[in-house]
């Protein structure tokens, strides 16, 4: 019988309109891309079969944050800043939710992109940082990149911006830089990046995002052919980078 695995997805954001018109919420394209990839590792594996298996999680103050059979969470990405967390109150629950899985359920993988990267970071569980350790714990996946380098795509909405001489410096201040890759070869694995997301949702979140970030016409040009063409056959890692976070969750050897 083939082996399930578990995976509570947090959604913490809508995705831009459109994006989520035509594929639904975030926790929809991991669906796919790690359902693709356990069938793709199924048939190099035909003895030892696993399910992937998602369930939209759910996050509360009052209720244990492990109330079924779970593997793993997966925190996802979406436009709030972990900076804000001070005036966030769903924020500092889910914060808080976090610790608790990391301290008290060892069991329980934590997986995380994008503002769940940053999150994982800032609640202390691991130091974000790129290492070679993250490529010699996948090496079959990873290990072809080329130059060591991950290409998967990425949407950012912080910007270090030139100030005017003489402006007070802000109270608040960054104690760390969130590297691209952060990987605890036993409980922890998240990404910067969306490997989850390709170049259509990737260029859905750009045109709804120009106006808000003020990009002029040319600047989203600039941004969109960053992205790639859309093709059926994505020219990125993303699916290498699946293939390190599926065999994470299954214990490969890959």
């Amino acid at each position: 019988m083939p082996k399930n695995i578990h995976i509570a997805v947090l959604d913490v954001d809508i995705p831009a309109r459109q994006l989520y018109e035509a594929r639904g919420l975030c926790s929809a394209h991991f669906r796919d891309i790690l359902h693709e990839t356990a069938s793709r590792l199924n048939e190099g594996h035909p003895a030892n079969p696993f399910n992937v298996k998602l369930l939209r999680g759910h996050v509360s103050a009052d209720h244990p944050p492990v109330a079924k059979p779970i593997d793993a969470i997966l925190i996802t990405g979406g436009s709030p800043g972990v900076y804000e967390m001070s005036h966030s109150p769903w924020m500092q629950i889910l914060s808080k939710f976090i610790k608790k899985v990391f301290d008290e359920y060892p069991e329980v993988r934590i997986l995380g992109t994008c503002f769940g990267h940053q999150l994982i970071g800032e609640v202390g569980i691991h130091t974000v940082q790129m290492e070679q350790e993250f490529l010699k714990a996948f090496p079959h996946a990873l290990g072809h990149l080329p130059k060591g380098q991950l290409r998967i795509q990425m949407f950012h909405g912080d910007r270090v911006m030139a100030v005017e001489k003489g402006t007070p410096r802000p109270p608040e201040r960054i104690s760390s830089c969130l590297a691209p890759c952060a990987v605890d070869q036993c409980r922890v694995l998240s990404v910067q990046g969306h490997y989850e997301m390709d170049a259509f949702g990737m260029k859905k979140m750009c045109v709804e995002s120009a106006p808000s970030f003020g990009w002029k016409e040319s600047k989203l040009s600039l941004f969109l052919e960053q992205v790639g063409p859309d093709l059926k056959e994505r020219q990125d890692d993303a699916k290498a980078f699946a293939t390190a976070v599926v065999c994470f969750l299954a214990e490969l050897e890959q």
